[in-house]
């Protein structure tokens, strides 16, 4: 009462002067705070801007030049009488062969991007073929020799004159009328062959392995310095950060996936335009055509028109990127804007510190009591639920044990051991459950040292599988591994163990009877991601939700009435975090759950 009436006898005077003074204060610095984010926003787009543009240009030029390169030296090879004695196999001496075979295997020791280097004869059969297998360069022997007449490289190629040139599209390529796995970016260059006398005596090719372009371009996407994307003239993906959207016009089910279906808003100013950088409905696009052979050497281009072909490669931004929290993230900015007002509230607190001293005193105290009731509120909450799962199992055992001892003796050897079963089973979940309490609570007091190191997966799936296999047996389950390739994470190895076994466990308890459990791998470049999913039970969306939720309890029984407290879900979030993971879990209600787990490769 008597700080009440403290504060009623003070607060018309108080007021007045610390409303003025700190409101006077905090707006002229907030106007001055908001000019400066204007200025270093406007500075920040300028160099975002230039930056988009330098990086386009490099990986545009970059592009030109290996590929002009690539025409240069197959034109001088063509020119040259010493390769086509060689090619068209006129020097039989063994010796001046072996210098001209070495000569060729330097060139493609030099050239990484050369996949194949041929010389076809007019009817369109090779004569002579260089290629890369097992990443070194390899001269076919004459049984090797192909017969390429029906490749349509080689018909565009006919009727070449001297100094021209095809060039194929970028495409992949296609071995016996499959596409090859893992895929290959295959760009095929022609050029005519002709004898001293003019006549036209075969076409040389040669396949531009594209694939190390396309890891630069992957390398240098990110969120923050632009996602690059790399299209060609009919607007379909050669590459881009979902490879679903990649090669469209060679898999039907994908023929529809252009630029204009990704970037509806955006896409014609992109295509229309030869070098674009404007800010979209989605973010910054920054596009440079791609047009090598304008000139070749000191001569300009003279080829085929309507062979030319012409590719784009974009940077994007996204908008989320464009604002002031991308360079000063949003705590740094309210934390700016709370010094202002700390330092505006300091003007007027100082001005009427002897009237309202005990006033600021008791809004400190209310604020301490408000953020104490909260966290104590949190922390009752989850040790509610953590109290009730212990009673729940101790009391299961200690009524078990109540009652076999009454009734002992009227109980037969079989009904004995049928308790003593269903004792132990809940001994064992309420043993675990202590277990995960405990490993949980070494956590939280940072009493648990990550020690990482590279893990092999598939050494790490066929483990767990083994220590699952007595329960699998006894429901029946069988459990798919889908490997293709060998794959490694980095993490800490037990931690990482504790995981799978809570996940293939988990799966194991909700799936049906004499059904299967997947568990899948695959590579993200510098992440791996792996997924175990079941066709069981599944779940509700809203329970999905908060699965790994400390504050919440999502409990459910098995397929087989199994039980459980629905803990040990979370404490896998916990060591998944700790090892730099994540974690997220697709489930729908009657069709089982997958969860899918993404952690830093091992590479």
């Amino acid at each position: 009462m008597r700080i009440k009436k403290l504060i009623k006898e003070r607060g018309n005077y108080f007021f007045k002067r610390f409303a003025i003074v700190s409101l006077l204060f905090i707006t002229i610095s907030s106007l001055l705070f908001w000019m400066g984010f204007q200025v270093m926003l406007s500075e920040r787009t300028m160099e975002l801007k230039a930056s988009q543009k330098q990086k386009v240009l490099a990986e545009k030029n970059l592009m030109e030049h290996l590929l002009d390169d690539a025409v240069l030296d197959l034109m001088i090879m063509s020119d040259s009488r010493l390769f086509q004695s060689f090619f068209i196999s006129k020097v039989d001496d063994s010796n001046q062969r072996n210098n001209f075979n070495d000569l060729v295997e330097k060139l493609f020791g030099l050239k990484s991007n050369y996949y194949q280097l041929r010389h076809l004869d007019l009817d369109g059969m090779e004569v002579f073929r260089i290629e890369r297998r097992n990443g070194k360069p390899y001269i076919c022997t004459p049984d090797e020799l192909q017969d390429k007449s029906q490749r349509y490289y080689f018909t565009n190629s006919l009727d070449l004159e001297a100094d021209e040139f095809y060039v194929s599209p970028l495409d992949l390529n296609v071995e016996h009328g499959e596409i090859e796995q893992p895929y290959r970016p295959l760009i095929r260059i022609c050029v005519p062959v002709f004898d001293p006398a003019g006549k036209k005596i075969g076409i040389n090719v040669l396949n531009f392995d594209a694939t190390g372009i396309i890891r630069e371009l992957d390398e240098g996407s990110n969120s923050i310095n632009g996602i690059n994307f790399l299209i060609n003239e009919q607007g379909y993906f050669l590459n881009a950060n979902d490879s679903v959207l990649e090669w469209g016009f060679m898999f039907p089910e994908r023929n529809n996936l252009t630029i204009d279906d990704v970037f509806q808003e955006d896409a014609e100013v992109i295509v229309d335009t030869e070098y674009a950088q404007f800010e979209g409905e989605e973010g910054l696009f920054t596009s440079a055509i791609i047009d090598p052979f304008i000139r070749l050497g000191n001569r300009d281009f003279k080829g085929r028109q309507k062979d030319r072909y012409s590719w784009k490669v974009i940077s994007f931004v996204d908008s989320s990127h464009l604002g002031i929290s991308s360079f000063l993230p949003l705590t740094s900015i309210l934390g700016l804007y709370a010094v202002v007002v700390l330092v505006g509230m300091l003007f007027g607190y100082f001005y009427a510190q002897n009237a309202f001293r005990k006033y600021q005193s008791q809004l400190a105290l209310i604020d301490s009591e408000r953020d104490l009731r909260i966290a104590n509120q949190s922390k009752n909450q989850f040790f509610s639920i953590i109290s009730h799962d212990l009673k729940n199992a101790s009391g299961v055992i200690a009524n078990y044990l109540e009652f076999m001892q009454e009734a002992y003796a009227d109980f037969s050897e079989e009904e004995r051991k049928s308790h003593l079963k269903d004792i132990g089973f809940a001994a064992k979940q309420h043993n675990k459950l202590l277990y995960d309490i405990l490993d949980w609570a070494r956590i939280q007091m940072g009493k648990v040292v990550v020690e990482p190191e590279t893990i092999w997966v598939d050494k790490l799936i066929e483990e767990q599988m083994q220590l699952v296999e007595i329960p699998l047996k006894n429901k029946g389950l069988r459990i798919e591994a889908e490997l293709k390739e060998k794959l490694t994470i980095y993490g800490d190895k037990e931690m990482i163990k504790t995981i799978f076994r809570n996940l293939i466990n988990n799966a194991i308890k909700f799936s049906h009877r004499e059904s299967s459990i997947r568990i899948e791998a695959r590579d993200l470049v510098d992440r791996i991601e792996l997924q175990v999913i079941d066709f069981g039970l599944g779940m509700r969306e809203s329970d999905a939700e908060k699965i790994f939720d400390l504050s919440s309890k999502v409990q459910q029984p098995g397929t087989e009435n199994e039980s459980g407290t629905g803990f040990g879900l979370k404490l896998v979030a916990e060591l998944v975090q700790k090892n730099k993971g994540t974690i997220r879990v697709e489930s729908e209600l009657g069709k089982g759950s997958s969860f899918i787990l993404n952690f830093p490769s091992g590479k």
